[in-house]
């Protein structure tokens, strides 16, 4: 709810965890239709790591959200309801004008439910009040919605933060997949912020890599640019390559390559081993009886 209006905002989740607290707090201002120069909330796990009053710290996501509505976050001290006497106040009034009004109908999905408390919520903030002679509404209009800074211009996109350690094959794993990084962060601690469409990694607050998000949980997604040198011009290596190759040593070297090619699906599980490493040093026209057991030809 706003301060000097009692304008007042309701919004039904499934829990109060990171992702529903995120779309309360986005809603709440588009409902408003501007930005509170601060935000008194409580100090739930989900936001607050540790609550003070003057320098608390925020979850990471609940910070860039803050950020990017150029807002304070004021999260209230453990046990101390009269750090948000208002808004206790407010939480009376929408249980006895919303909830008690409710409390006998059955809803299948938390949009209906929604739809519901949005229609009773207009009738209570359009209700004159007793002591002041206008409405929620009226009071808004008269002496806070100027004073509210604008929107920005695309509402907030929610996103986890998560630290990950760079792999020795320079990929991080993310919910299961892999992303790629550059190759000479290898080691390093890195930190990657998650949306539903895209993975972002940063080090050092520097953005080195942005991924689009895969929906299946498996597999590596990998920027050639990210790698080696020595392993770009491997994976830019393909059979039809490795043929024209073979072909400037003669016809024959070529059908061999090609026939090498055609009894494994994937070439590189022939060139991963050593002594078939020979076969292809073989068809290039070196001749090697076996190799030793150093594995060189």
């Amino acid at each position: 709810m706003l301060g000097a209006s009692n304008l007042t905002f309701a919004f039904a989740s499934s829990s109060q965890k990171l992702p529903d607290w995120i779309e309360g707090q986005v809603r709440a201002l588009a409902f408003f239709g501007g930005v509170t120069r601060a935000i008194v909330c409580d100090n739930l796990k989900a936001g607050v790591v540790k609550a003070l009053w003057f320098e608390p710290t925020l979850n990471a996501t609940f910070a860039a959200m803050a950020e990017h509505y150029d807002t304070t976050i004021l999260p209230t001290r453990s046990r101390k309801p009269r750090d948000k006497a208002k808004v206790e106040g407010a939480v009376l009034i929408v249980e006895r004008w919303i909830l008690a009004r409710l409390r006998n109908r059955s809803f299948f999905s938390i949009a209906e439910l929604n739809a519901a408390i949005a229609e009773l919520l207009e009738e209570l903030n359009n209700r004159p009040m007793r002591h002041v002679g206008q409405s929620r509404r009226e009071l808004f209009e008269e002496i806070e919605r100027a004073a509210l800074k604008p929107l920005p211009a695309a509402p907030f996109e929610y996103a986890e933060w998560k630290s990950a350690k760079v792999h020795p094959d320079y990929h991080v794993e993310v919910d299961k997949t892999f992303y790629s990084v550059p190759h000479r962060l290898i080691g390093r601690t890195v930190e990657v912020r998650l949306t539903h469409r895209v993975v972002e990694i940063f080090h050092d607050h520097q953005r080195v890599a942005s991924h689009v998000r895969r929906s299946q949980r498996s597999g590596h997604v990998t920027v050639n640019e990210h790698m080696p040198k020595a392993h770009q011009r491997y994976a830019n290596t393909t059979p039809a390559s490795l043929i024209s190759r073979a072909a400037r040593i003669g016809p024959n070297a070529a059908i061999l390559v090609e026939r090498m090619m055609r009894d494994r699906p994937h070439p590189e599980q022939d060139t991963a081993r050593p002594w078939a490493f020979c076969r292809w040093r073989h068809a290039m026209g070196r001749s090697v009886s076996m190799p030793p057991a150093s594995g060189r030809c």
